[in-house]
């Protein structure tokens, strides 16, 4: 008995918990109170421990220039943290925290930043990678 594409589209998404690769992405932004934007593949995430608590991060990997990024994100997040250096731009909030809780950065591919420990590659046509990063104080 054959199965109709929509069928088996459908029981794909049932099995795989029913989240696409856009409402995952939303969501994991969501949790560092970000927004999220479209088109990010994700690469990985991480949790790093030391004595001042415990920093979780993921990183993203975007075919938009970090130029575009960076218009879009001050447009969602406003001057509120933001600091840029070349052609990275950065969000550490709250805003003259010696210490920020959540942080967004923009940086060009091939930066050197930790995503560049992370199993999943980056596609070819990558210009950019997000980071996103929160502090949790033990």
């Amino acid at each position: 008995m054959k199965l109709s594409l929509a069928i088996l589209i459908s029981l794909v998404t049932l099995a795989s918990g029913g989240l696409s690769r856009a409402d995952l992405n939303e969501k994991i932004f969501k949790d560092y109170g970000f927004p999220s934007h479209v088109g990010l593949t994700r690469l990985c995430g991480e949790r790093v421990y030391s004595e001042n608590g415990e920093i979780i991060w993921d990183a993203f990997a975007s075919a938009e220039t970090p130029a575009n990024l960076i218009d879009y994100y001050h447009q969602k997040l406003g001057d509120a943290g933001f600091t840029k250096d070349g052609e990275r731009g950065t969000w550490r909030l709250p805003v003259k925290s010696a210490h920020p809780q959540r942080v967004l950065e923009i940086l060009p591919a091939g930066a050197n930043a930790p995503y560049k420990s992370c199993e999943n590659r980056p596609p070819a046509n990558t210009k950019s990678i997000i980071m996103v990063s929160k502090l949790s104080r033990h």
